[in-house]
């Protein structure tokens, strides 16, 4: 049974809804309930809000609060063993940037921890050299030269070292932590 979801709480005349609790009751199919709710999803999915929101508007004329910034965390699987998240922000460009940058951080700290540092720009070009070529090259050495050449200014002269600090970008960079021998 299709469901129309509305929000409980109180709006008084003249001001802004700013939340509640929502919830949801079913509809009968061709009822006033439930073309409401055929009403407030098509709001919804044409303006960007939540179906509770489109209800609210509809009932009440009260347009949400727009989301000048807003911050959240996607989690996605990258193999069948591995996930990855990724930060996702929303900001009005008036908003300033470190407010932006701040945002980032405390949204990382809770993730990866207080302690956690960003890779350096060298490992992460790094990493992706790597994941980019790592099919294609013969070997170790092979990988390490076209690195060379592409990057003169940071090059490998020893295939180890080469070999260690390609471990340690893609580590750093999938965020994961530093392994003991």
């Amino acid at each position: 049974m299709p469901s129309l979801p509305y929000v409980e709480g109180s709006v008084r005349r003249g001001e802004r809804y700013v939340g509640g609790s929502v919830h949801s009751v079913g509809t009968v199919s061709g009822t006033a309930l439930d073309h409401l709710r055929e009403l407030s999803e098509a709001l919804a999915a044409a303006l960007g809000w939540a179906a509770a929101t489109a209800t609210m508007y509809v009932l009440t004329g009260i347009a949400p609060a727009p989301e000048l910034f807003t911050v959240g965390v996607e989690h996605r699987m990258v193999t069948a063993e591995a996930g990855r998240q990724r930060i996702t922000i929303s900001a009005d460009p008036d908003i300033p940037a470190d407010v932006v940058a701040a945002a980032f951080r405390a949204e990382r700290a809770k993730l990866r921890g207080p302690r956690a540092r960003l890779p350096q720009a060298k490992l992460s070009r790094l990493a992706a050299h790597v994941a980019q070529y790592r099919l294609s090259a013969s070997s170790t050495k092979q990988l390490r030269d076209w690195w060379n050449a592409e990057h003169p200014a940071d090059q490998y002269s020893d295939v180890r070292a080469f070999r260690q600090a390609a471990r340690d970008a893609e580590r750093r960079v999938l965020g994961q932590p530093r392994l003991r021998r």
